[in-house]
């Protein structure tokens, strides 16, 4: 079935002042942001105020899942009141514009109204819309702009704004947002595995849950981090145990795969949803201006089933492929070791048909950053891997697809025993080694200043011949 389009009509004209207000809409679901005024022109004589023409909005009030409002001053809130009278739909807006908006509601004598309090930094979702609010440095306080994300792609709706370094209130536009909103992104794949029923981990599931609801709230190491890079952290719902997460994107295949010691982790089919899953994010990603991909995961027990995997496209031991994780006691590591062996000799995987490996003693978040990795080449988008977790989806990735190895790049070389073989394998050569072993796309994220300062020298540093300085000669 082919998308619907995304329409732009701005209902309060273009290149005057006054009257904002832009509608959006996608199939049957409309967003407005603003309902502005004008003040009229020295020929409109007996006229007070000039507001848009609501017609359209009346006719397909219906579809109006909510009305943003970005600032305060009359001319993004004048008309608000006109249009309540026979439109009923959730306003959102920070709260001193909240309050400007309720005097004149009280003025009209509305009282049927529902008005939601944002603050920067709040995301919502109506319908097919995600929007959210950043804040703008403007000379009325409390101002914001607006970020809607739709199936097609992300619009930025900036309102009236100014770079400002010392602003009254102390806040200064968040470049930072409007930089991440259309740079990069990191995906975290988050998914539980059965084999943690093995007792190959410190820690039950319930575990993946708290740091999916910690990466939604952006309180995460990996969040913290890409706000320094300039990256949008994306956590992504493969295959958890339990209800769903507020704030994190539903992919779900199923809840959790199955211990892989007593059969199959996953189905054939449930290792190709996975993989179609991971490819639907990149194109959404590429669609929404995205331009590098970090890739980051978290799963208790996931070490285990990379670990797995690894051994059999590797033809190694599994004590040579397996570490302590998380920090494994030597029982712990030992019922690991003792867990890999059984999973393999129980389901006998094919070395030559990765998606046979992977669906036996994979992990959704494997099977889903395998995806991630094939929609890189066949979108054209750079994937960055992050630890041996990551690696191992991306060797998985290159045996099904030799040319995706185009989109493939290395970050660092995590603390897990094999992680310098699957780099090898795969023809990569880190950028740190710092021992790293957190997961979530840490290093991944970590790296992206590195590639920021290459590309800056190779954009902007003078060749030999521009800085008067003779080519060198190779001796050998």
């Amino acid at each position: 079935m082919a998308k619907a389009r995304l329409q732009i009509i701005p209902l309060g004209g273009l290149g005057e002042i006054g009257k904002n207000m832009t509608v959006f809409r996608y199939g049957d679901e409309i967003i407005v942001i603003d309902a502005g005024m004008a003040f009229p022109e020295e020929d409109m004589l007996g006229i007070d105020i000039v507001i848009p023409d609501f017609s359209y909005l009346i006719e397909n009030k219906d579809k109006i899942k909510a009305i943003l409002i970005t600032h305060g001053h009359e001319d993004h809130i004048g008309s608000l009141s006109y249009l309540l009278r026979d439109v009923s739909a959730p306003v959102y807006a920070t709260r001193l514009t909240c309050g400007l908006i309720e005097g004149k509601l009280k003025e009209a004598h509305i009282s049927n109204y529902d008005l939601h309090v944002v603050k920067s930094g709040d995301e919502f979702k109506a319908g097919s819309f995600k929007f959210g609010f950043f804040h703008v440095c403007h000379s009325i306080p409390d101002s914001c702009g607006i970020y809607l994300r739709t199936p097609i792609g992300t619009i930025v709706h900036t309102g009236d704004f100014k770079f400002d370094h010392s602003p009254v209130d102390g806040e200064q536009t968040d470049m930072y947002k409007l930089a991440e909103l259309g740079h990069r992104g990191v995906l975290v794949l988050c998914a539980d595995n059965g084999v943690v029923a093995q007792g190959v981990s410190q820690t039950d599931q319930s575990v993946t849950r708290a740091v999916a609801e910690n990466l939604a709230a952006r309180r995460t190491s990996v969040c913290q981090m890409a706000k320094t890079a300039r990256c949008e952290v994306v956590p992504v719902d493969l295959g958890m145990a339990g209800e769903p997460v507020p704030g994190v994107q539903n992919c779900r295949i199923a809840a959790g795969t199955a211990d892989f010691t007593t059969g199959p982790a996953m189905t054939r089919q449930q290792a190709v949803d996975a993989i179609a899953a991971g490819i639907g994010l990149v194109r959404a990603q590429k669609a929404a201006g995205v331009q590098l991909l970090a890739t980051g995961e978290m799963g208790i027990g996931n070490t285990t089933t990379s670990s797995a995997v690894a051994a059999v496209l590797l033809g190694q031991p599994v004590e040579r492929m397996t570490g302590r994780g998380a920090g494994l006691s030597d029982a712990g590591l030992a019922r690991k070791l003792d867990a890999i062996r059984r999973g393999i000799a129980r389901n006998r995987p094919d070395a030559a048909d990765p998606l046979d490996v992977l669906s036996k003693l994979g992990g959704f978040d494997i099977a889903g950053l395998c995806g991630v990795f094939l929609g890189g080449a066949l979108e054209g988008l750079p994937v960055l891997m992050d630890g041996f977790i990551s690696g191992v989806a991306a060797l998985c990735a290159v045996r099904l697809c030799p040319a995706a190895a185009k989109a493939v790049f290395a970050s660092h070389v995590s603390a897990e025993p094999a992680a310098h073989m699957v780099l090898d394998a795969l023809g990569k050569a880190p950028l740190i080694t710092a021992n790293l072993h957190l997961g979530e796309g840490t290093g991944a994220v970590a790296s992206i200043p590195l590639w920021d300062m290459a590309l800056a020298v190779y954009r902007g540093c003078y060749s030999f011949a521009e800085g008067g300085i003779a080519p060198y000669t190779p001796q050998c």
